[in-house]
């Protein structure tokens, strides 16, 4: 008799692994490069193409006259339609040109050749998205670029407090044989008005968390802590878990989230770099979202996003979305005094406070009686912000712009003045939301109010994340 062939189980891995072992093996897509405004300055894109028809893209900020990739990040899985719209943003903003791979390629890796001449390496995004690229050999064609200001780096900056950043490295490695020039409106990555408001020092200082744990009902951690269920817990496996007495599970549930943040807080070990990516964070704040409360289970899922980017980045990756914002909505729904104290606190990343304003928006949309309620939430934040970026250490315009992204989705015409404060005083990331009329603009005609509603059930939200992993 022949014996039946073992069933082996997708392994999945982190999305930063992911893009390390797995990106340049995926076929190449278009690629793309804004115009240059005059200040060596461009955004290039190279995507790559997933066979169910998703695309995952590397971003680059390419400053060709001195100083390389600047900034870069990456997307993984994004739908056809999502990726155009980030095209369409940025062709609509600075122009953009559609170029080969090798021509991308060219660009990126010259002004990263040329960058180094002077002393100064790229972003360290630079060590995850220089994987969308093929490496840098023979291989691919040579085609030869000027870069820099006729033949000499030319640093354009926005303060001297960023000069002082680049200077030593200049005059080191090129004496006095450089061009500079300060004061100049030249990042072009984010609202141009707003360059020196971007960067918000991580400073939070965390609590000691737990070094062992007892747990009352341990056979769960077959299940959460596996690499064959870090985004695809089956129905049955969910059910299994929620079929255990909720207050017992729940408290084993914050335990679990604690003890991972205490091995993680300060770096993620190399050790457990190396090892499968287990997804356990991220299954265990989806669970915590099914028996929580708004006191404890708020407080442990809070704390996870007081981290640091690259612990985010480990354990959430590209489902920040899909893990937290439905989560803190349940969890959060009768305790917006707790999302207001959080949403105002300094020295943590500004970046995830997103999806406590998104659970927030969540609100109106499935309690409209509380409208009122939450206007005056967001009327808070508004005003708060609009003292400006010298006095707002809690924000930056990337957020202002995804708050504002996310009132164009319900009912907050009331709260257009205060909009237009941030707008006045260049407090906002046009290429996040848009500018002032088209917000307004969408605001007013209610195209979005209601649409796209957070998906709450767990079970379609394991299926989604399972989707968005496959190929």
């Amino acid at each position: 008799m022949a014996k039946k062939k073992k069933k082996t189980q997708q392994t999945f891995m982190s999305p930063d692994k992911y893009v390390r072992e797995k990106v340049r093996t995926l076929e190449k897509g278009p690629c793309y490069m804004t115009h240059d405004e005059g200040s060596g300055m461009v955004h290039i894109v190279v995507s790559r193409l997933h066979t169910g028809g998703k695309i995952s893209a590397g971003f680059y900020l390419v400053d060709k006259f001195c100083l390389g990739v600047k900034n870069s990040f990456y997307k993984l899985r994004m739908e056809d339609y999502e990726f155009d719209d980030m095209i369409d943003m940025l062709g609509s903003k600075y122009g953009m040109d559609k170029l080969s791979y090798d021509e991308a390629h060219n660009w990126i890796y010259g002004a990263v050749e040329f960058a180094e001449e002077a002393g100064i390496e790229p972003c360290k995004e630079f060590s995850l998205t220089k994987y969308f690229l093929d490496e840098d050999t023979d291989d691919v064609p040579l085609i030869e670029y000027e870069f820099g200001d006729e033949g000499k780096h030319h640093l354009f900056v926005n303060s001297n407090l960023e000069a002082s950043k680049y200077m030593p490295l200049l005059r080191k490695n090129l004496g006095d044989n450089f061009l500079f020039t300060t004061g100049q409106e030249n990042d072009g990555y984010h609202n141009k008005k707003n360059d020196r408001f971007e960067h918000r020092d991580y400073t939070y200082k965390h609590p000691d968390y737990p070094q062992k744990i007892v747990l009352m009902h341990p056979e769960i951690l077959k299940t959460i802590d596996n690499p064959d269920t870090s985004v695809s817990m089956t129905d049955e496996q969910i059910d299994t878990i929620l079929a255990l007495p909720h207050d017992s599970l729940r408290q084993d549930l914050e335990s679990i989230i604690l003890y991972n943040v205490g091995l993680t807080c300060d770096g993620v070990p190399k050790k457990m770099l190396e090892k499968p990516f287990s997804g356990v964070l991220g299954n265990a704040i989806l669970l915590l979202g099914e028996v929580g409360n708004g006191d404890s289970s708020l407080d442990v899922v809070l704390e996870t996003l007081r981290q640091s980017p690259e612990f985010l980045h480990y354990h959430i990756g590209d489902w920040g979305h899909e893990i937290y914002s439905g989560t803190i909505y349940k969890l959060g729904k009768d305790r917006l005094d707790k999302l207001h104290e959080f949403v105002f606190e300094e020295g943590i990343d500004v970046f995830y406070k997103v999806y406590v304003v998104q659970a927030v928006a969540e609100t109106n949309k499935r309690q409209p009686e509380r409208h009122a309620e939450i206007i005056e939430w967001f009327r808070s934040f508004l005003n708060a912000a609009a003292e400006g970026p010298d006095k707002t250490l809690f924000t930056d315009s990337a957020l202002n712009g995804l708050i504002l992204s996310t009132l164009t989705h319900i009912d907050s015409e009331e709260l257009l003045p205060e909009i237009k404060k941030l707008y006045d005083i260049g407090y906002v990331d046009e290429e996040v939301c848009g500018d002032y009329d088209e917000v307004a603009d969408d605001i007013r005609s209610k195209i979005y109010h209601g649409k796209d509603r957070l998906e709450t059930d767990i079970h379609k939200i394991h299926k989604r994340m399972k989707e968005m992993y496959e190929k």
